[in-house]
């Protein structure tokens, strides 16, 4: 059983289980790093040439963690550059796990389902893969979930209070010849039970790729 540490946006929304972010994801309680100044806005970009990767560097070099993940699918484009100073396994991504968990190629058969289209462009897939082998969808801007993350509201919430227009966005994803779903944004597991309830396609998302990287690491219940 391993032990994760998450490098964790600079933010206070509140993370229900089953977000990477929450320690009742996992089996054994992670180490959550706060990556100073890496907010939503600053990371969450079409530009992530312009991201500021010194912060995670550094926490990088703190973590304790047997396995290293973030808790932004948007860096996926540094996945070797975090990797690079360290021998632990790095998840910048579940992006970045797409081979690793046999993802097809395919706008047909395969979908992303992200926190925002308009933001993620061709630099967040890694090789072999392409923005057009995907459906990509994002949450829409009056998703309430969306919401809290780009206001970083600090309160509590009910997931139920949500989950209704994220279930809403990801059936935009799912089409008839659609297999696998792709969830992007590391805020959208806690929601995968209502997903499937009417819907038998395969959704992967962070807690997966950690999964795939350390068995027996994520509780059950959120895989």
């Amino acid at each position: 059983m391993a032990r994760v540490s998450v490098l964790q946006l600079d933010t206070r929304f509140c993370r229900v289980p089953g977000d990477v972010g929450c320690a009742e994801s996992y089996l054994h309680d992670p180490e959550i790093i706060r990556v100073p100044c890496a907010s939503v806005a600053n990371i969450v970009t079409d530009q992530p040439g312009q991201i500021d990767l010194d912060p995670f560097l550094n926490a990088i070099e703190r973590a304790t963690g047997d396995v290293v993940v973030t808790s932004c699918g948007f860096l996926s484009p540094f996945q070797d550059q975090l990797q690079s100073i360290t021998p632990k396994p790095i998840i910048a991504s579940v992006l970045n796990m797409l081979s690793d968990l046999d993802v097809m190629k395919g706008a047909d058969r395969s979908s992303v389902l992200t926190f925002d289209a308009t933001r993620l462009v061709e630099a967040h897939f890694p090789n072999p893969y392409r923005a057009n082998d995907f459906r990509v969808v994002g949450l829409r801007p009056n998703n309430p979930l969306r919401q809290r993350i780009e206001e970083d509201v600090p309160d509590c919430f009910d997931a139920s209070d949500v989950v209704n227009a994220v279930v809403a966005d990801f059936a935009l994803a799912v089409m008839p010849t659609t297999e696998t779903v792709i969830l992007e944004c590391t805020n959208l597991p806690p929601y995968k039970p209502q997903m499937r309830h009417d819907s038998n396609v395969r959704i992967i998302d962070i807690l997966s790729a950690i999964e795939c990287i350390a068995p027996n690491t994520i509780a059950p219940q959120y895989l």
